[in-house]
Protein backbone atom coordinates (compact mmCIF):
# COMPACT_ATOMS: atom_id res chain seq x y z
CA UNK A 1 0.00 0.00 0.00
CA UNK A 2 0.93 3.12 -0.74
CA UNK A 3 1.51 6.02 2.31
CA UNK A 4 -1.61 7.73 1.33
CA UNK A 5 -3.42 4.14 1.48
CA UNK A 6 -1.89 3.88 5.38
CA UNK A 7 -2.51 6.79 6.23
CA UNK A 8 -6.35 6.39 5.25
CA UNK A 9 -6.53 2.54 6.97
CA UNK A 10 -5.21 4.94 10.55
CA UNK A 11 -7.75 7.76 9.71
CA UNK A 12 -10.37 5.24 9.38
CA UNK A 13 -9.40 2.98 12.70
CA UNK A 14 -9.40 6.29 14.83
CA UNK A 15 -12.77 7.16 12.63
CA UNK A 16 -14.91 3.86 12.78
CA UNK A 17 -12.54 1.34 15.37
CA UNK A 18 -11.94 3.35 18.30
CA UNK A 19 -14.87 6.51 18.00
CA UNK A 20 -17.77 4.28 16.15
CA UNK A 21 -17.19 1.19 17.93
CA UNK A 22 -17.61 -0.54 14.25
CA UNK A 23 -15.40 -3.94 15.98
CA UNK A 24 -15.63 -5.67 12.19
CA UNK A 25 -13.65 -2.68 10.92
CA UNK A 26 -10.38 -4.77 12.79
CA UNK A 27 -10.26 -7.62 10.76
CA UNK A 28 -9.86 -5.56 7.06
CA UNK A 29 -7.36 -3.16 9.37
CA UNK A 30 -4.99 -5.51 11.59
CA UNK A 31 -2.73 -8.73 10.73
CA UNK A 32 -4.26 -11.89 12.49
CA UNK A 33 -0.69 -11.52 15.03
CA UNK A 34 -1.07 -7.59 15.76
CA UNK A 35 0.57 -6.36 18.45
CA UNK A 36 -0.26 -3.43 20.57
CA UNK A 37 1.92 -1.77 22.99
CA UNK A 38 -0.27 0.71 24.55
CA UNK A 39 -2.12 1.21 28.26
CA UNK A 40 -1.93 -2.26 28.18
CA UNK A 41 0.35 -5.27 26.30
CA UNK A 42 -2.44 -7.28 24.19
CA UNK A 43 -1.06 -9.68 21.34
CA UNK A 44 -3.30 -10.98 18.74
CA UNK A 45 -6.39 -9.83 16.98
CA UNK A 46 -8.99 -11.89 19.52
CA UNK A 47 -7.91 -9.84 22.51
CA UNK A 48 -7.13 -7.23 20.12
CA UNK A 49 -11.02 -6.62 19.78
CA UNK A 50 -11.42 -7.56 23.18
CA UNK A 51 -9.72 -4.81 24.55
CA UNK A 52 -11.31 -2.38 22.55
CA UNK A 53 -15.05 -3.36 23.14
CA UNK A 54 -13.71 -2.93 26.78
CA UNK A 55 -12.51 0.50 26.34
CA UNK A 56 -15.73 1.31 24.80
CA UNK A 57 -17.59 -0.27 27.56
CA UNK A 58 -15.64 1.93 29.65
CA UNK A 59 -15.92 4.86 27.71
CA UNK A 60 -19.37 4.87 25.74
CA UNK A 61 -18.75 8.20 24.64
CA UNK A 62 -14.79 8.60 23.95
CA UNK A 63 -13.80 10.43 21.12
CA UNK A 64 -10.24 10.86 19.42
CA UNK A 65 -9.10 13.84 17.11
CA UNK A 66 -6.15 13.29 15.01
CA UNK A 67 -4.39 16.63 15.32
CA UNK A 68 -0.98 15.51 13.12
CA UNK A 69 -0.08 13.05 11.32
CA UNK A 70 2.22 11.85 8.73
CA UNK A 71 3.08 8.58 6.82
CA UNK A 72 6.83 6.92 5.74
CA UNK A 73 7.33 4.01 4.00
CA UNK A 74 5.24 1.74 6.56
CA UNK A 75 5.38 3.75 9.38
CA UNK A 76 2.23 6.17 10.18
CA UNK A 77 2.28 8.31 13.49
CA UNK A 78 -0.32 9.98 14.37
CA UNK A 79 -1.10 12.90 17.37
CA UNK A 80 -3.87 12.89 19.12
CA UNK A 81 -6.46 14.08 21.62
CA UNK A 82 -9.61 11.94 23.59
CA UNK A 83 -12.51 12.65 25.30
CA UNK A 84 -14.54 10.21 27.29
CA UNK A 85 -16.53 9.94 30.18
CA UNK A 86 -15.85 6.87 32.48
CA UNK A 87 -19.43 4.99 32.38
CA UNK A 88 -18.53 1.67 33.44
CA UNK A 89 -15.88 -0.23 35.97
CA UNK A 90 -12.18 0.17 35.33
CA UNK A 91 -9.33 -1.54 37.27
CA UNK A 92 -11.55 -2.24 39.88
CA UNK A 93 -13.02 1.59 39.91
CA UNK A 94 -16.55 2.12 39.84
CA UNK A 95 -17.99 4.54 37.28
CA UNK A 96 -17.39 8.16 38.71
CA UNK A 97 -19.07 9.54 35.17
CA UNK A 98 -16.31 12.29 35.39
CA UNK A 99 -14.93 13.49 31.83
CA UNK A 100 -11.45 13.54 31.37
CA UNK A 101 -9.40 15.08 28.01
CA UNK A 102 -5.68 13.95 27.09
CA UNK A 103 -3.66 13.27 24.61
CA UNK A 104 -1.14 11.10 23.13
CA UNK A 105 0.78 9.52 19.93
CA UNK A 106 1.24 6.44 18.02
CA UNK A 107 3.10 4.77 15.77
CA UNK A 108 1.84 2.04 13.59
CA UNK A 109 3.93 -0.10 11.33
CA UNK A 110 2.49 -1.86 8.51
CA UNK A 111 3.27 -5.33 6.90
CA UNK A 112 1.57 -5.37 3.43
CA UNK A 113 -1.77 -3.67 3.66
CA UNK A 114 -2.49 -4.30 7.32
CA UNK A 115 -1.19 -2.66 10.70
CA UNK A 116 0.91 -5.47 12.36
CA UNK A 117 2.06 -3.31 15.28
CA UNK A 118 1.42 0.20 17.25
CA UNK A 119 3.37 1.90 19.84
CA UNK A 120 1.01 3.92 21.87
CA UNK A 121 2.26 6.89 24.51
CA UNK A 122 -0.59 9.01 25.90
CA UNK A 123 -1.02 11.35 29.34
CA UNK A 124 -2.25 8.73 31.56
CA UNK A 125 -2.41 10.57 34.93
CA UNK A 126 -4.84 13.11 33.86
CA UNK A 127 -7.86 10.15 33.01
CA UNK A 128 -6.50 8.48 36.20
CA UNK A 129 -6.84 11.34 38.87
CA UNK A 130 -10.20 12.01 37.17
CA UNK A 131 -11.17 8.44 38.04
CA UNK A 132 -9.66 8.56 41.69
CA UNK A 133 -7.02 5.56 40.61
CA UNK A 134 -4.13 8.39 41.94
CA UNK A 135 -4.68 11.60 43.90
CA UNK A 136 -2.74 14.74 43.09
CA UNK A 137 0.11 15.52 45.18
CA UNK A 138 0.59 18.90 46.43
CA UNK A 139 3.84 19.72 47.36
CA UNK A 140 4.63 21.41 51.56
CA UNK A 141 5.39 24.38 51.51
CA UNK A 142 9.43 25.21 52.29
CA UNK A 143 9.87 25.29 56.50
Amino acid sequence: MSETDNLNAVTRFIENVCNKGELNEIDELFTEDIIWHGGEYVTGIIDFKQSIKETRETWPDIKFKIQDSFAEENKVVIRWIVAATQEGEFMGIPASHEKFDTYGMEIFHFDGNKIKEVWTVFDALTPAMKMGLVEAVVPEPPK
